[in-house]
């Protein structure tokens, strides 16, 4: 009787951390493409000071 309940908290558990590396391989990416949009947003606000807006 106790034998199923092994695979289904094995199951669990893999499930667990599938889910756990997949919320952090997505917050991740989010991360880095908040930090590339705002360093695109950041350049050209220093654009001007040169005297060459790039649309």
């Amino acid at each position: 009787m106790s034998t199923p309940d092994t695979p289904s908290a094995g199951k669990i558990v893999w499930i667990v951390l599938t889910v756990v590396m997949t919320i952090g391989v997505g917050v991740y990416a989010i991360k880095s493409e908040f930090d590339s949009i705002r360093a695109l947003r950041n350049a050209p606000a220093a654009a001007p000071a040169t005297g060459s807006p790039t649309p």
